[in-house]
């Protein structure tokens, strides 16, 4: 006799095979997923779960049968997968009709894969709409995407508008891109301050080398050299002298 699972207990246990997947602790995550299948033998999402496993191990073929499946039943994970698949593939037609269809289901991650394919073929007007409208969706990326998008075309204030929104979901590269577009607005106080916090958050050593640049521009000249060469060091693990050193333990204090 098959076990009944309620909802939530489904969505648990296929959370539970997507974190196993996470892992790469793959058998784990097909126990997890065929689960989920003998409960509710007509949950689409156990499809599509299987088919990532799959792909985990290069098992395109199969990978490619799952997500169809899935797809057929209308799961847009299983829509975006084929996309994914296609987009990887450099088969870019494919990969749009499946994040439109996947799109109709408000599935965030389909529209910032749409917004990459847009901004890849230099469609900015198409790209923007698909960021902004993953990002009210939750998606993390979307606005950072869109910043970089505006800083690539020189568009520096729209480039820190974007930014200061990635801010809220605390995307980890939100205040390195947020600096460098106040850096190139010429707004060095700003621009020092997120390089700060992007450096004694992440450790993002590129933050630190443009932090260098930054006091150069503002004066500290010493400061500024000695940060530029202690990333340097850092790079190349490479032992830093004390002034260099206590620099650097000020900005992680």
């Amino acid at each position: 006799m098959k076990k009944k699972l309620t909802e939530q207990q489904a969505a648990e246990v296929n959370e539970l095979g997507w974190t196993a997947l996470r892992e790469q602790d793959l058998d784990t995550a097909l126990r997890h997923f065929k689960t989920l299948g003998k409960a509710l033998p007509d949950d689409a999402r156990w499809i599509n779960g299987i088919g990532a496993v799959c792909l985990a191990r290069d098992e395109e073929d199969e990978a490619r049968l799952h997500f169809q499946m899935a797809a057929d039943r209308d799961l847009p994970a299983g829509h975006y997968n084929l996309a994914l698949m296609a987009y990887r593939a450099d088969d870019h037609p494919t990969a749009v009709e499946h994040l439109q269809r996947a799109i109709r289901h408000d599935f965030p991650l389909a529209l910032g894969l749409l917004g990459e394919i847009h901004l890849q073929a230099e469609r900015y007007e198409e790209a923007e709409q698909a960021y902004r409208h993953a990002a009210r969706l939750g998606h993390i990326d979307s606005y950072n995407n869109l910043g970089l998008m505006f800083l690539e075309r020189e568009d520096y204030a729209q480039a820190k508008q974007a930014l200061l929104q990635g801010l809220q979901s605390e995307h980890v590269y939100a205040e390195h891109n947020l600096a460098v577009a106040c850096h190139r607005l010429g707004e060095l106080e700003a621009a020092e301050r997120w390089y700060h916090i992007s450096f004694a958050n992440y450790g993002n050593l590129q933050s630190l080398e443009n932090l260098g640049y930054v006091y150069c521009q503002s004066g500290r000249q010493a400061e500024g050299e000695a940060l530029v060469e202690a990333s340097d060091k850092l790079y190349e693990d490479t032992p830093l002298n004390d002034y260099e050193q206590s620099l650097v333990d000020r900005l992680l204090a």
